[in-house]
This record gives structure tokens, C-alpha cells and sequence, in this order.
């Protein structure tokens, strides 16, 4: 089987802060492999299985919007 590119995904978060003003956002790197990258964003999932196909079997996927994703550096 052969599995997707492994990446870590660097990007910006928006985020909640109760006890400051932190009037930006913050910096998140996010590792797993590539199921997708286009022009509404990047996904990357944590687990994928061997059964019946790898994109049918895809554990913990996150997505990031592209407007946050400032870089995607494949490890593999």
C-alpha cells in the first residue's frame, strides 16, 4: 500500500485569551499525513488504514483554511 506524504503543517491560530490583550495570532505546527492540500486548505490525518482503500479508512483529520497555512514541509 502506499501511504500519503507525511508533512507538518505550519500555521496561524486564532485563539481566546481571558487574563491579556494578545492582539495576534498563534503560531501552530500540525504533523500527519497529506490528505489533501488545494486552495480552501490542508488536511492531514493522524491514522489511515489498510482496509479497503486508505482514504475510506482515515482516523482524526484535521483541516486548517488556507487563509491560516503559512507553510507545508512533506518529511517524506
Amino acid at each position: 500500500m502506499k501511504l500519503p506524504p507525511v508533512v507538518i503543517v505550519s500555521w496561524d491560530d486564532a485563539h481566546v485569551s481571558n487574563d491579556s490583550v494578545d492582539h495576534a495570532p498563534k503560531r501552530q505546527h500540525t504533523a500527519g499525513f497529506l490528505m489533501r492540500d488545494d486552495k480552501a486548505g490542508v488536511s492531514v490525518a493522524a491514522e489511515i488504514g489498510e482496509d479497503p482503500k486508505p482514504t475510506d479508512d482515515v482516523r482524526d483529520v484535521t483541516f486548517i483554511p488556507r487563509g491560516m497555512v503559512v507553510k507545508v514541509r512533506r518529511l517524506r
